[in-house]
């Protein structure tokens, strides 16, 4: 049995990892690029991402080390309008980007489904072509079972 006291900082630690771990549960792939505000202070996040071998865009003030970055940003990373500005322009690259994919997505797909539909209409005029040319040896058939029929017949 817990002391109110251990339950207590047990759910205080159970809410902080909640708080900080909730966006990597449903992660399903590694992601492409990382985007960084201030290097130094998310140096753990930057190491993991080397780590890991994903690239990172960050941006760099005169107190962080642009080496360790892949393709940094000058810029202050302290100020609330300047962090603002670069989020917003970051966030905006991402959107035109998703737009641009789904666009090629879906012509890729239209384009997937018109092939279809030509190569089904290829299948069917095949199709054709081949009961145009049973056709005569059907009537043939047809003819001779008749005349068969008309012979019995008479006989």
């Amino acid at each position: 049995m817990l002391s109110k006291k251990e339950v207590s900082r047990l759910s205080k630690e159970m809410a902080k990892l909640k708080k900080t771990l909730t966006g990597i549960r449903k992660l399903e792939k590694l992601p492409d690029i990382m985007f960084v505000i201030d290097p130094v202070e998310e140096d753990l996040a930057v190491a993991e991402a080397r780590r890991l071998k994903i690239p990172i865009v960050a941006v760099c003030d005169t107190d962080c080390d642009p080496d360790l970055i892949d393709h940094p940003i000058p810029g202050n990373d302290d100020a609330a309008r300047s962090i603002k500005l670069f989020c917003g322009i970051i966030a905006d690259a991402v959107a035109e980007g998703k737009a641009a994919y789904e666009a090629a997505k879906n012509t890729q797909t239209v384009a997937q489904a018109e092939q279809q539909m030509v190569e089904g209409v290829a299948a069917e005029s095949a199709d054709q072509e081949q009961v145009v040319e049973a056709a005569p040896e059907v009537e043939q058939a047809e003819v001779a079972a008749a005349a068969e029929a008309t012979e019995e017949v008479e006989s």
